[in-house]
């Protein structure tokens, strides 16, 4: 029998998906990339919404899917902060286009639900508490 699948998204070029059924953990990696040949500045990395949209719609049916409400942020530059944008943009267009329910979620919002600062590692801490299986290392 099926369980809820539902979905996470930490957004950006440098950001994870997480898929938990029935409370269990059935995908956690980083969003896929591609490289991209900039000019004058090296690669730059670009969200690869093909495998995007693959490794979702392998997943099954999905019953929702929450992404964190992310905005600019002081210091970044305005090209990074386009191409960030960008990402998150591709996200939410690929859940909507697959019909998925999305929720977003502002990071202070879900940091205090689970008694968590804005440290990453609090918030690897904690995941690793609700699911062991994941490890310290895959999260």
């Amino acid at each position: 029998m099926r369980t809820e699948m539902i979905l996470g998204f930490d957004p950006g070029t440098h950001g994870a998906i997480a898929a938990l059924d029935g409370g269990e953990v059935a995908l956690l990696e980083d969003l896929p990339i591609h490289m991209l040949a900039a000019k004058g500045k090296g690669d730059r990395a670009e969200l690869d919404v093909h495998t995007l949209h693959g490794l979702i719609a392998d997943l099954g049916p999905i019953e929702h899917a929450f992404v964190e409400k992310v905005t600019a942020r002081p210091g970044n530059g305005s090209v990074s902060m386009f191409r960030f944008g960008q990402a998150c943009g591709a996200i939410g267009a690929t859940l909507a286009v697959m019909g998925i329910p999305t929720t977003y979620v502002l990071p202070r919002a879900w940091q205090a639900y689970h008694g968590i600062g804005p440290a990453p590692d609090a918030a690897r801490q904690r995941a690793v508490q609700l699911y062991p299986v994941i490890g310290p290392t895959r999260c």
